[in-house]
């Protein structure tokens, strides 16, 4: 009590040395104007005017305020205030325009430097302020988005390791901090605010990830996003679709792409705004061969979305979204078939479908400009077949009937936000809370299909299936709240909280199959199993940030976080992998302690931080025998709660543009010349365990070090890049083995790529040529212990595509 009092007390007494600039804004028929945004330059901070066209910002008698005054369909004026006339009200007149424009585009505008930029301490319903988030900018990014080239497109988001493992972005493999890249796992995948993975809580994997060329943007958060954004330990993804245009009823973008190994991608939008009637709408598709043999695919993805504008407070949209494709995934290779030809494959007949569908239903009220409530509905049937030979690489294809895994996903999602900014004690503060209502059923079969080499998803007895049937319904209720309080105008903090419960259950059976060695069954039985997991726990974290000027900041935060145990933890068939029975969630934190900001006018970026994740009960896998009454002592790999883990290092991130810096005239300079340089040092171990086999071990997937820099260069409508890539050696299991003959684990040997991509734009054409791993190494970034190997999955080498682009 006596600490409140304090500081209670040094607010009052720092209110008693500050005094409020008070005034009005106001039409040319001395009309008040509500809602009007006044913007202090000094500090970043903003403030509305109230139906009387009053304002009243709270400063300090230390300097001239310079205020920016913005209003839709008024032109934007700005107002110095020098410090003898703090005392004065002020009496503010804005002028109509002659052609209305759309205010909030104007003040939201960031300053981007080749696909980089700043992120705002509130943005929606979002919180960013004391978090590592940042902002990939699709829209001025040199990479080869028309291949979804990850190590291109997150090449300026530090500490990632990214899986390339199939030829054209197909899935995407993204890990963080000493987490698995699998799936992208890890994080909470979202697209446009909404989740796009197959069940957030139980099988998190996101099979779906929109097309890069209908990006606007990409928001990553580290961990820290698990109070808004679930408890993921790797943080938030999300994935920002361009918008209509506001001066434009209709336009279209086509783009063509032809590339190596018979690419080709078709890709083409139709976007607009009629009254009140705004849309955008694509449609991709894709096939190729890709560079390894036995690995065509062939893929669809539609999207549209309407959005009805009421008026300025009230907004619908509605959006669905859709993909398909086919791929056959040439399988592993063992350290010898990889070190002889990396392109060969031995596997013929392992086959991969997808198919997503998600509804999503947005609404927006926008009480004033202080309080907005963001509700939105989503409905997602979705799914997956694979089908193939999962026995080991080292082993001959028997050509005899083939495994099928086939899962179905349907959920359904309710999540409102309510944001309020509001004043006490003359500071601004911001309220966050939040409720999200999930509602799932997740559907995995296993057993066998025939032994055809074509695609075939149907099984030989749907009745009786060899491997399992299993039902998984699940529910997940989120309450959150997340608050800033600016203590100063430079100094404020955030803290929140999140209560979760989970309730996961399994219904089904699985079978059991052995053989003697000449193939010949001895034992087949089917036993049925129930399971139910029931979770109720709170969640906390905070932050602080302290900003030197509107160009520096230095920031802190802590948020716990929580994985619950997947649907695959609980029961799958798989001849290489045993779960552990009493295989339980896993619990950390994440903690940061960074530096960030920009200078000569956002011609510098910079960001450094260092972070410290940590584990307890991590999941992971080993070599074991178990029994088995045919080999007695059957040697698999082993999946259970491994031990507690700790990663820590330093992320640091630099890009300049040397040119405008050189110039006399860095704002009038057509040529730009930017350099950057993405750093990351991590050391990540076992901490403790019962387990000698990995007590004191390095965490599989870990690059202990990382690095990736790059020129940019533009000059006029012409813009060229290259981009290098270094990742270190690293393990892929948990006891660290560097050989085994299966090559299911062992060492992910030191690798590095160079890319160059070049565009040029003529009036409504654009062409564009990307050159992928230029110095054709031979390298790969994942060892499978299932689909789509089992074994090493070499990288593409050199490769490269044409596209034509045209705007009308």
């Amino acid at each position: 009590m006596n600490k409140i009092i304090l500081i209670l007390l040094l607010l009052y007494a720092n209110e008693m040395f500050s005094q409020n600039i008070e005034g009005k804004v106001l039409d040319k028929n001395n009309k008040p104007i509500f809602e009007a945004l006044l913007f202090n330059e000094n500090n970043g901070a903003s403030f509305f005017t109230d139906k009387e066209g009053s304002f009243s910002i709270p400063t300090k008698k230390r300097e001239e305020i310079s205020l920016i005054i913005f209003k839709e369909g008024f032109k934007d004026y700005k107002v110095i205030v020098e410090k003898k006339n703090y005392s004065k009200k002020l009496i503010i007149h804005l002028k109509k325009l002659q052609q209305e424009i759309n205010a909030v585009e104007v003040i939201s505008k960031r300053k981007t430097l080749f696909g980089y930029t700043r992120i705002k301490s509130i943005e929606g319903t979002t919180i960013y302020s004391t978090k590592k988030a940042e902002i990939i900018d699709m829209e001025s990014i040199n990479a080869n988005v028309a291949n979804n080239s990850s190590r291109q497109i997150f090449s300026k988001v530090s500490g990632l390791n990214i899986w390339e493992s199939d030829c054209s972005g197909l899935q995407l493999g993204v890990g963080s901090r000493g987490l698995s890249p699998a799936r992208t796992s890890n994080f909470n995948v979202r697209q446009n605010g909404y989740d796009i993975s197959a069940d957030a809580i139980g099988y998190p994997d996101a099979y779906y990830s929109p097309p890069m060329q209908a990006l606007k943007s990409i928001e990553v958060i580290k961990g820290a996003a698990s109070l808004q954004y679930g408890t993921q330990f790797g943080g938030l993804i999300n994935f920002k679709f361009k918008e209509a245009p506001t001066n434009k009823k209709i336009q279209l973008n086509s783009s063509l792409t032809l590339g190596s190994n018979k690419y080709l991608n078709i890709f083409n939008s139709l976007s607009g705004t009629v009254d009140k009637i705004s849309y955008y709408s694509y449609y991709q598709y894709r096939k190729g061969d890709c560079w390894r043999c036995n690995s065509k695919f062939d893929y669809h993805s539609a999207f549209a979305k309407v959005k009805y504008q009421e008026n300025e407070k009230l907004s619908f949209q509605l959006e669905y979204t859709y993909l398909w494709y086919l791929a056959q995934q040439a399988g592993g290779l063992t350290d010898k078939l990889f070190n002889e030809n990396p392109q060969q494959s031995i596997r013929n007949r392992n086959w991969f479908s997808i198919f997503w569908n998600l509804l999503n239903f947005k609404t927006v009220y926008k009480f004033n400009a202080k309080t907005t409530l963001d509700v939105s509905l989503l409905g997602q049937y979705s799914g997956r077949n694979a089908s193939g030979f999962l026995g080991k690489i080292s082993r001959t294809d028997p050509l005899t009937e083939t495994d099928l895994l086939k899962d179905d996903y349907t959920n359904y999602i309710a999540e409102t936000r309510l944001l309020h900014k509001y004043y006490l004690f003359g500071k601004r503060m911001v309220f966050l809370g939040g409720f999200r209502y999930m509602q799932g059923i997740t559907n995995k079969r296993q057993g066998f299909t025939s032994n055809d080499s074509i695609a075939t998803f149907q099984y030989l007895n749907p009745k009786k299936l060899e491997g399992s049937d299993y039902t998984f319904p699940n529910k997940n209720i989120s309450l959150f709240t997340e608050n800033i309080i600016s203590l100063t105008e430079k100094l404020s903090i955030t803290f929140g909280s999140r209560l979760e419960y989970l309730n996961q259950h399994a219904k089904g059976y699985y079978g059991l199959r052995h053989l003697d060695f000449a193939g010949n069954i001895l034992m087949d039985t089917i036993i049925h199993e129930t399971q139910s997991l029931e979770r109720f726990f709170p969640f906390f974290g905070g932050g602080i940030s302290y900003k030197f000027n509107k160009d520096l900041e230095i920031y802190t935060n802590f948020s716990q976080n929580y994985r619950a145990v997947g649907y695959n933890d609980l029961r799958i068939t798989n001849p290489n992998l045993v779960i552990d029975k009493n295989l339980t969630d896993e619990k950390g934190y994440n903690f940061d302690l960074g530096l960030k900001g920009s200078a000569k006018n956002d011609l510098i970026f910079y960001d450094a931080n260092f972070f410290l994740l940590r584990y307890s009960n991590k999941i992971g896998t080993y070599f074991t025998t178990v029994p088995d009454p045919i080999l007695i002592n059957r040697v698999v790999r082993y999946r259970s709660n491994l031990s507690s883990a700790l990663s820590y290092g330093i992320e640091l991130f630099a890009q300049a543009d040397i040119y405008r810096l050189l110039a006399k005239k860095k704002e009038k300079a057509e040529i730009s010349l930017s350099i950057f340089g993405n750093m990351s040092v991590i050391n990540a171990i076992y901490t403790d365990s019962k387990q000698t086999a990995f007590y004191k071990k390095k965490i599989e997937d870990v690059p202990p070090f990382t690095f990736r820099t790059g020129i940019d260069f533009q000059w006029k409508a012409l813009r060229m890049g290259t981009q290098f890539s270094y990742t270190q050696q690293h393990f892929s299991d948990a006891t660290n083995a560097e050989f085994t003959p299966d090559a299911i684990v062992g060492t992910i040997p030191s690798y590095y790529t160079l890319d160059f991509n070049a565009g040029y734009k003529w009036k409504i054409l654009k062409l564009q040529l990307a050159l992928n791993n230029i110095t054709n190494n031979k390298y790969f970034t994942r060892r499978a212990d299932g689909y789509p190997g089992p074994g090493i999955l070499p990288s593409d080498a050199f490769n490269a595509n044409v596209s034509l682009s045209i705007e009308l």
